[in-house]
């Protein structure tokens, strides 16, 4: 038989008279003994049992949480006001708005025919880049469906986390729209809407539009307009600083029949 003595396994035989003899002993490993002698105990012979130390339980990493894409907007916080899909405040539809400032005619001509060059009114006055969608549902960035008409933009008090700041509520302007916004770098997040402004459609800031506001002259700036998020209403271009039906007839595409200036006129989609 086989016994531990002391940390040494000595091997314990009968002789051929019957008498009991140890005949080898041989020295634990250290570390066998630490795992295996951790604990003993005596059993009613006199002779040592080791008993295993229960193993402590392996530690248990939290289970990890799947972080599928949804189709929900990127940023949903509380500086923005406006709520659902699409975005709606006080029963209208929400968009997101930007600035911008160039000297260029833009996609709805209104510059003089011999060149790229904006017309004054087309620098200084109130007037809008909207989405590829809002311009031209059909996907046109020429003389698009909206051309010339006019939009009535009032602030929420809201505005997209970590894309300017506040600005005050109730503030109402009206821009007519004589250029565009394309789905194309760096536009993407403002301007990717898939569907027209009446669909679900949206960026990635949940606005089913997105208005760029030229501040060529200082004009959004001057009126404390720090990227807000507005509601939007189709209207008839009537305003302070808003450019007049005239003033679009200038344009090349007043000529196209893309749309009535009678449906700018009373604020219609006709």
């Amino acid at each position: 038989m086989i016994e531990l003595r002391n940390g040494v396994i000595v091997v314990v035989y009968r002789d051929l008279h019957g008498r009991w003899r140890s005949r080898q002993e041989v020295e634990m490993p250290w570390a066998w003994r630490t795992r295996v002698s951790g604990r003993t105990s005596l059993t009613p012979g006199g002779r040592r049992t080791s008993q295993l130390e229960p193993m402590p339980a392996p530690a248990v990493s939290p289970p990890l949480t799947s972080t599928t894409k949804s189709s929900s907007p990127r940023i949903s916080s509380c500086e923005q006001r406006s709520h659902g899909s699409p975005r709606m405040y006080n029963g209208k539809r929400c968009a997101s708005s930007t600035r911008y400032n160039d000297y260029h005619k833009g996609a709805c001509g209104c510059g003089p025919a011999s060149g790229d060059s904006q017309f004054g009114w087309n620098h200084d006055h109130y007037v809008t880049a909207p989405n590829q969608m809002f311009f031209d549902e059909g996907g046109s960035g020429w003389c698009g469906q909206r051309c010339g008409k006019c939009v009535k933009l009032t602030t929420t008090g809201g505005y997209v986390p970590g894309q300017w700041g506040p600005t005050g509520a109730g503030q109402s302007q009206v821009f007519m729209v004589t250029n565009l916004c394309p789905n194309v770098y760096p536009n993407q997040n403002w301007c990717n809407q898939g569907t027209g402004p009446y669909g679900n459609g949206h960026n990635d800031y949940g606005y089913v539009a997105h208005f760029d506001l030229e501040n060529g002259a200082g004009q959004i700036s001057n009126i404390g307009w720090n990227n807000p998020e507005v509601t939007w209403e189709i209207v008839g271009c009537h305003g302070h600083n808003t450019p007049t039906d005239g003033m679009y007839q200038q344009c090349q595409c007043a000529h196209h029949g893309k749309r009535s200036l009678n449906g700018t006129l009373n604020g219609s989609e006709n």
